[in-house]
């Protein structure tokens, strides 16, 4: 009888693991001067199977997900330099704990390259970075999965940037299988944004792919092994006028307005919701 009954479960229990498997991610909502945009609008539409990641760092993939040149959002989104845009990730619906995975550990990326250059080049600048709190022992994922932060962070456009079009290249780097090379798991997603301002600074830039290498010390780390800190990787981060600190993530219990300034914060006022345009998703190179 208990052969039996094991058999009978056992379709439930694939079923369970098959969906702890797949429990990835994906930039699903974007939130800018109050208002709530989603997928195929601001944010680069999906191609495939939205919630799969990039698993070879030399991949075109590394770019947006995307190895399509031609690609675009059906609008660009308009933003002032030296305010906070929120950018929230699920792996299927908009519920709290639809983040990503428990075990997901990893840090938070986002980078920005003029919107002309498709992303192709020595175009892209880091502008955001959370690895490894030691004081806190957290991830940067653990604290979008908390309650609090429904999977959101925040992300400070540089005061000093030159006004134009721009690509906004968000990221989760997930390394529970970084033990190994190529073990590394990349969610990154792209936005098009607006950047409004009187700003004249063009930061260095560094090629996508080319940011990361599968043996970097950030990329190939083992996180069954004791560790204090955490080498975030990738180029470093442009500091300007008002962003001349590592921004962090940081959260409250209440909802608010973003506030332009280098520390993010959970939510964003969302004061009208877009449907999306289109509901393509997007397949990743493995």
């Amino acid at each position: 009888m208990k052969f039996l009954s094991a058999l009978t479960y056992a379709p439930f229990l694939l079923t369970g693991l098959a969906s702890v498997a797949n429990a990835h991610t994906y930039l699903r909502n974007l939130t800018m001067n109050g208002v709530k945009y989603t997928e195929g609008q601001c944010i680069l539409p999906y191609v495939g199977d939205r919630i799969q990641p990039v698993l070879n760092p030399t991949s075109q993939d590394m770019m947006c997900r995307t190895q399509d040149k031609n690609l675009t959002a059906s609008m660009t989104c308009p933003i002032k330099a030296g305010s906070t845009i929120t950018v929230e990730w699920h792996w299927l619906e908009d519920f709290p704990n639809d983040v990503i995975s428990f075990n997901h550990l990893g840090p938070c990326i986002a980078y920005m390259a003029p919107l002309e250059s498709k992303g192709h080049g020595d175009v892209w600048f880091k502008i955001f970075e959370e690895g490894y709190d030691p004081a806190t022992k957290k991830w940067c994922v653990d604290k979008i999965r908390e309650k609090a932060a429904h999977g959101q962070w925040n992300i400070t456009i540089p005061a000093d940037i030159k006004p134009g079009d721009y690509m906004i290249r968000t990221e989760i780097i997930a390394l529970h299988e970084a033990y190994r090379e190529n073990g590394a798991q990349y969610y990154p997603n792209c936005i098009q944004a607006r950047i409004q301002g009187s700003g004249s600074a063009t930061p260095k830039g560094y090629a996508i792919p080319g940011i990361y290498n599968a043996t970097d010390a950030g990329i190939m780390f083992d996180l069954k092994k004791p560790y204090t800190s955490y080498p975030i990787p990738g180029p470093p981060l442009y500091k300007s006028g008002s962003a001349d600190t590592n921004q962090r993530v940081a959260y409250s219990s209440q909802a608010g307005t973003p506030t332009p300034t280098p520390t993010a914060v959970p939510y964003a006022t969302q004061s009208k919701v877009y449907a999306a345009t289109s509901s393509a998703v997007h397949r990743c190179a493995a």
